[in-house]
């Protein structure tokens, strides 16, 4: 109140979002793009709370007015997604290159991106950005998705391995 400021509100409506008060999160997501229309972390809160309602068409605008505030990896990889499940896979897989391109240690791009070629059945390129992601953070579901990769490309022993280190991983947590 004494004085007000966009990010504020932005980091009280994710926390709201947190606590799943939805309306109360999006009406602080407001308060702050009242306050700057171009508040990057409100435009891009807006854009996640529109994703889980199925609002696709909404999220796509929040993810494109975040970017033009400031260029953020979560952003690229955010319209990335929405794009992906709109139909437009090449614009998709543009996006998550340029989160990759931004934050080359940005995780979820390599394993988003990784996951569409692979569907694609571009497999050896699935297969590298899948090592990539997981050079940067292990995880149980990424060995498993590139032992799937492996398999598909007739790396059997390869394929088991991922998958025993999966299990390996899951075993520990």
């Amino acid at each position: 109140e004494i004085a007000p400021r966009a990010e504020i509100y932005s980091d009280y409506g994710f926390a709201l979002a947190r606590l799943g008060k939805a309306d109360e999160a999006r009406a602080a997501y407001g308060k702050a793009l009242e306050l700057d229309p171009s508040c990057s972390s409100a435009h891009l809160n807006l854009a996640v709370a529109a994703v889980q309602s199925g609002a696709l068409g909404e999220a796509e605008s929040h993810y494109r007015q975040a970017l033009q505030a400031k260029q953020r990896a979560d952003a690229h990889n955010g319209l990335g997604y929405v794009l992906g499940r709109e139909g437009h896979t090449d614009e998709s897989f543009a996006e998550y290159r340029n989160a990759i391109e931004i934050d080359p240690k940005y995780v979820p791009a390599y394993n988003n991106l990784a996951d569409g070629l692979a569907r694609q059945g571009k497999l050896e390129e699935a297969e590298q950005l899948y090592e990539r992601s997981l050079a940067l953070k292990p995880s149980a579901a990424v060995y498993n998705a590139l032992g799937t990769v492996q398999r598909r490309l007739g790396k059997t022993a390869e394929a088991d391995a991922q998958v025993a280190k999966a299990k390996a991983l899951t075993a520990t947590q």
